[in-house]
């Protein structure tokens, strides 16, 4: 199947998914700025659907070695910890984009209220739907082949990431929760932050809450390189994990070993020939 028929594929399974999400971007955007919201708002989208799955891969590099550390921890631990800087590392990944907005003239296009919803919606899913309720192997495959699976699917699907093409495609229909839960979520922060006349408290707050947020993953990376719980050359560079997961190898069959292990069979020994008593002068 190639990557065209792929793409189409995914997308026409998981219609609702879509269709949802673009309600959502649809509600969040056009209730800023109009209808003139809508185009920063789907670009700010699409730049971060896209980023999350380039920075994940960044991710399992050699070469991002000791700064991608914590992600490493994250797939060889599984306890509170792991999980817990996870999502710290995925809010401040984000929120980085929210920083850019407003200090990166070029990237003064994004949508703000698009940044806080996109990481409600994909932290939810990798730490909800995924790492609790298991909804599907997707991820798992993940876990066990680092740079397979990395998510969303279609971006693995367009980056030659996805593991078994041909027969995994991941239904999506699990997302759905999750954007109707972080729509409302968004839409009511988005109404308060509104109200309030004076907003520079929050702007401080936010300012601390990512600061804070970096320091912690500053400080778990030193902690983690000084305990070397995690070490690099454990960690397989992204084009040796295989396309698809390797077959176990053959057993034979316990009738089949029994026969190669018998010991041969001696021949019967020929008869001499031997000469009647008649005949001996």
């Amino acid at each position: 199947m190639d990557k065209l028929n792929s793409i189409t594929k995914s997308l026409t399974m998981n219609y609702k998914s879509w269709l949802l999400l673009i309600t959502a971007l649809v509600v969040i955007s056009s209730s800023i700025n109009g209808i003139d919201g809508l185009g920063n708002g789907f670009a700010t989208f699409g730049v971060l659907f896209v980023a999350s799955h380039l920075l994940h891969y960044w991710a399992h590099f050699k070469n991002a070695y000791p700064q991608n550390i914590v992600h490493l921890y994250h797939h060889e631990y599984n306890n509170f910890f792991s999980h817990f800087i996870q999502i710290v590392v995925e809010f401040v990944a984000l929120m980085s984009f929210m920083w850019m907005k407003y200090n990166v003239s070029w990237m003064s296009f994004l949508n703000e209220w698009v940044i806080i919803f996109f990481y409600l919606f994909y932290t939810t899913i990798h730490n909800i739907n995924y790492s609790i309720y298991h909804v599907n192997r997707v991820h798992e495959m993940h876990h066990k082949l680092r740079i397979k699976n990395m998510g969303p699917d279609i971006c693995d699907i367009l980056f030659n990431t996805k593991y078994d093409v041909e027969n995994s495609i991941e239904n999506t229909d699990h997302y759905i929760p999750n954007i109707i839960v972080c729509l409302i979520i968004t839409l009511l922060l988005k109404s308060y932050w509104e109200r309030r006349e004076n907003k520079e408290p929050y702007e401080t707050a936010m300012k601390y809450l990512f600061g804070g947020s970096v320091g912690l993953l500053i400080l778990s990376t030193m902690y983690l390189v000084y305990e070397g719980k995690i070490k690099n050359e454990e960690h397989p560079e992204p084009d040796a994990a295989p396309t698809k997961e390797p077959d176990a190898a053959p057993v034979e069959p316990v009738e089949a070993v029994k026969e190669t292990t018998k010991e041969p069979t001696k021949e019967p020994a020929k008869e001499q020939d031997t000469v009647p008593p008649s005949e001996i002068p």
